[in-house]
């Protein structure tokens, strides 16, 4: 949701809804089946943008942290004695801060630059089978913490024909946890407007070992 408060200055608050389910089913096989469930969590970010001329305006946003409870369900009926292992982990979302510029041309064209300032979580424990073994010798899994990092973008943004739109961009993914490198994502989609109230949007993220169909509607 938008608000213009006054010729320079517009405000908008964005509210999500999200839900995680997973079930690995893996027969004839000495590896458990694992199934996972979370409850549904809401996020909520504010946003402003200010012009400070006609072609070039400033923009702020933030993500206020929340949690996703889940809950983890292992058995296995291999061997001579079943497994039946559940755990309740908490995923938590970080805060972010976002800073950013955009800058117009005279053909339509739009440039675009952002800082994200993302927050550290500690996401309860990472279970793998292994780790999951590892615990019956009383040696207790890892947490999987991330840490405070930075991540830099940038966008681009043409007008082609009637109400559509291109999106060109890349990012860098910063590191928040060990023995994970820095990663460089490229991204790309395009828009439509409708009724000049709507958007939607189809587009792609990219980047070594990760691709990501994007739909949004706002």
């Amino acid at each position: 949701f938008g608000f213009q408060l006054s010729p320079k200055l517009s405000m908008g608050v964005g509210l999500s809804a999200s839900r995680h389910f997973q079930r690995i089913s893996i027969s004839n096989s000495s590896r458990p089946d694992t199934e996972a469930d979370s409850n549904t969590t809401f996020g909520l970010s504010l946003g402003a943008l200010y012009a400070i001329s006609p072609r070039i305006r400033l923009g702020a946003w933030t993500r206020i942290p929340s949690s996703l409870y889940e809950k983890l369900s292992i058995s296995s009926s291999s061997g001579n004695i079943p497994v039946n292992y559940e755990e309740s982990i908490e995923f938590r979302n970080p805060w972010i801060l976002g800073l950013g510029a955009q800058f117009s041309s005279q053909n339509g064209d739009l440039y675009f630059t952002e800082l994200d300032f993302i927050g550290t979580t500690g996401d309860g424990f990472l279970y793998s089978f292994d780790s999951l073994s590892s615990s019956s010798n009383n040696i207790s899994p890892s947490p999987k913490g991330r840490w405070f990092t930075v991540e830099p973008h940038l966008g681009y943004r043409h007008p082609l024909s009637g109400k559509m739109r291109l999106h060109l961009g890349s990012y860098l993914e910063t590191p928040r946890t060990s023995g994970v490198s820095l990663r460089a994502h490229g991204t790309g989609g395009l828009s439509f407007e409708i009724f000049q109230a709507l958007e939607i949007i189809v587009g792609i993220d990219m980047a070594s070992r990760y691709q990501q169909i994007i739909f949004t509607v706002r």
